[in-house]
């Protein structure tokens, strides 16, 4: 079973294998087989009825199975063979039954071994077929798909964290939904639904909101006249430096080394923070952007006066705590 699923993953794009089919119906009624399907993955199994009673032809399950490990089918459409006693190959029957299973508004599950079919438009199986399919109203999903909607529908919690704030969580593998999930949500006529989400790079949004003051303190300081008079601000000093120093790196001046070691631990804490509210569908480039970018300040640090280092490291770290608090 494992194996099986293994080759498949391996030799296939395919990203996860959805369904286990009984060889012949054998050992479906042993728990411990539906365990061993379970654990390896599996999202359903179908069974096979008795063929020597012909009790495989219209199991007639037309809803979800109850146990998804030993989930049925609504009829077979196949020539007799093996040790069945009889096949279903009657066009009329075949359809009929769909129509059952059609008006009641169920699930169809047709079944079919591919060695007991007669291949040809005007053969019995594939004049069922066209009689099902191009239904505008149906939808047509093979097993292992249309369980994991299912699993989905059952497992997947939204719960509110916060006024009008949502959290969508499950214990599900990714790979099952392929990392992305859509909601329908109803609202009362005249009520305002926003859809929200987040960009890769959203945290970085409130530092280029912040540009516009950023640059006012580097213009402060970087200026010894200021509205004809001696710019009374450069006279400060941090550890002995000037606050308009420009080029602190060059300077040696411990403020600097203090300043870059703080820009440093809350660049590594941005970092971390933004790697974790990446999805798996986040691509190796923008995680090592990610990963990069929140340095950025220790560079400008370098150059701009010591007093918008200073603006720098503190708006870095209320935005990280901001942040640690609000994503909780």
């Amino acid at each position: 079973m494992v194996g099986s699923r293994d080759d498949i993953l391996k030799n296939t794009p395919q990203p996860y294998v959805w369904s286990w089919a009984y060889p012949c119906g054998h050992c479906v009624e042993l728990p411990g087989i539906q365990q061993t399907i379970k654990r390896a993955g599996y999202l359903v199994a179908r069974n096979y009825p008795d063929t020597v009673k012909d009790e495989h032809l219209i199991p007639n399950l037309q809803t979800w199975a109850l146990n998804r490990y030993d989930a049925g089918y609504t009829q077979v459409a196949q020539k007799q063979a093996g040790h069945a006693k009889s096949g279903l190959t009657d066009v009329a029957r075949l359809n009929a039954k769909f129509d059952e299973v059609y008006r009641n508004g169920g699930i169809y599950h047709v079944m079919s071994h591919p060695n007991w079919l007669d291949y040809g438009p005007d053969k019995f199986y594939e004049v069922h077929l066209r009689y099902v399919g191009h239904r505008k109203d149906v939808w047509y999903a093979p097993m292992g798909p249309l369980y994991a909607y299912h699993i989905l529908a059952e497992k997947t919690r939204v719960r509110e964290i916060a006024t009008n704030r949502f959290q969508v969580e499950n214990d599900l593998d990714r790979r099952i939904y392929n990392t992305s999930l859509t909601f329908e949500f109803k609202a009362p006529a005249g009520v305002r639904v926003l859809v929200g989400g987040h960009f890769g790079f959203a945290g970085f949004l409130p530092t280029l909101a912040q540009l516009p003051f950023f640059w006012l303190m580097y213009t402060l300081f970087s200026r010894g006249i200021v509205a004809g008079e001696s710019n009374q601000l450069i006279s400060g000093s941090l550890l002995g430096a000037p606050l308009g120093a420009h080029w602190p790196i060059l300077t040696g001046t411990p403020a600097y080394v203090v300043l870059a070691v703080l820009l440093a631990v809350v660049a590594w804490f941005s970092a971390r923070l933004q790697l974790r509210r990446m999805d798996d569908s986040a691509t190796p480039l923008s995680r090592r952007l990610a990963q990069l970018l929140p340095f950025g300040t220790l560079a400008t640090a370098a150059f701009v006066p010591l007093a918008a280092g200073l603006y720098l490291l503190t708006t870095t770290t209320w935005t990280l705590v901001e942040r640690t608090i609000l994503q909780r």
